[in-house]
């Protein structure tokens, strides 16, 4: 019993709340001064001596809400998606890295709102295979979290994808395109689209946009599009031509292949590149394609042909444009994260970007 009779506190009480706090309080200190040691993330978010305090203290306070709704969120979201639940993410991947991410972009957003009206653009370019889409779903659900943190309301989010603004099959015939992965199957019917959701609802533009849907299983636009309401707090774009300069590859067989995203490009608030490797990317490229593959045509059994078609679409298509356009986005990038391929954000770091209009 912590109290006596008298409902006073015992002596024993007293021992171990005394014991439990000075733990805590040893913990707390290990941990500031771990934020303050590490010097890539000091530099990245701006940690110093005055503001580690409260910077901890969020941090823990959304690290610890996180791990607990995620171990509770056992329903995916879509069809490519797993539940959060069982994505194994650790407290110190939230801690050290998913959690400032979301901070950092959302606080982004915050500096827009208060600069101009229209929505958010965040990019996210990650090569095919990567993790990109576990990334999304995280950041999009700490942002949500911090949202009712912070302004006690719910953000409304729009993503779109640039694989789903890839041209039809019939299309990319009558351009003599012969694969979905060439830059230029990107279909220009589309590059406004960016702007229409940036928009949607304000300003007398319509709230009602349609967004495009690609089926990789099928290699073909669905017929029907999905049809989202604004205005937007959030427009999410993401792919892996996102933030790409115009540019050219020179791609086996085909020649010297030139694109230009710039329409959609010139909408983007804030970058962000996901860099886990070229190998690393092809090996997530392959379990993918094997997953598609699965959903869209049950009846045949992925084999060593199917995974040969993948490795020389990956070969001839996507190896060198992921080379030359988007390893550089390293450098020009507002965020750059490296992970691994089991989802732990190795590093964050943040520069100003550059982008060619």
């Amino acid at each position: 019993m912590e109290r006596d009779s008298n409902l006073d506190l015992t002596e024993d009480a007293i021992a171990g709340i005394e014991s439990s706090l000075e733990r805590l309080f040893d913990i707390r200190a290990a941990l500031r001064d771990e934020l303050l040691m590490d010097m890539v993330e000091a530099r990245t978010f701006g940690i110093t001596e005055h503001n580690v305090a409260g910077i901890l203290e969020e941090r823990l306070q959304l690290t610890e809400l996180a791990h607990r709704e995620m171990k509770l969120a056992t329903r995916a979201g879509g069809v490519n998606e797993q539940p959060l639940a069982k994505l194994g993410i650790q407290r110190c991947d939230l801690f050290k890295g998913y959690v400032p991410l979301a901070l950092n972009v959302y606080e982004r957003m915050e500096r827009q709102r208060r600069a101009a009206t229209e929505a958010f653009v965040l990019g996210i370019n990650a090569p095919p295979g990567t993790g990109k889409s576990t990334l999304i779903q995280i950041l999009l659900f700490l942002m949500t979290m911090i949202s009712r943190q912070r302004a006690k309301d719910e953000l409304h989010i729009c993503q779109l994808g640039s694989d789903d603004m890839h041209m039809s099959k019939e299309t990319r015939k009558k351009h003599s395109l012969t694969s979905r992965a060439d830059p230029r199957a990107l279909d220009p019917e589309f590059h406004g689209l960016l702007r229409q959701l940036r928009t949607a609802g304000r300003g007398g533009a319509s709230a009602g946009v349609t967004l495009p849907r690609f089926n990789k299983g099928l290699d073909d636009r669905e017929p029907e599009g999905a049809r989202v309401v604004g205005p937007f707090d959030i427009v999410l774009y993401e792919g892996y031509r996102v933030g790409v300069p115009p540019g050219d590859v020179d791609i086996p067989g085909v020649g010297n292949v030139q694109f230009d995203y710039s329409e959609l490009n010139k909408e983007i608030d804030c970058l962000v590149y996901v860099d886990a490797g070229v190998e690393g990317a092809l090996k997530g490229k392959l379990a993918s394609c094997k997953l598609d593959h699965a959903r869209e045509q049950p009846d045949e059994p992925w084999g060593e042909a199917n995974e040969a078609d993948v490795r020389a679409m990956w070969d001839t298509w996507i190896a060198p444009y992921v080379v030359k356009h988007e390893l550089p986005l390293r450098e020009t990038c507002d965020i750059l994260v490296r992970e691994d391929l089991h989802h732990h954000l190795l590093q964050i770091s943040t520069h100003e970007r550059v982008l060619t209009s």
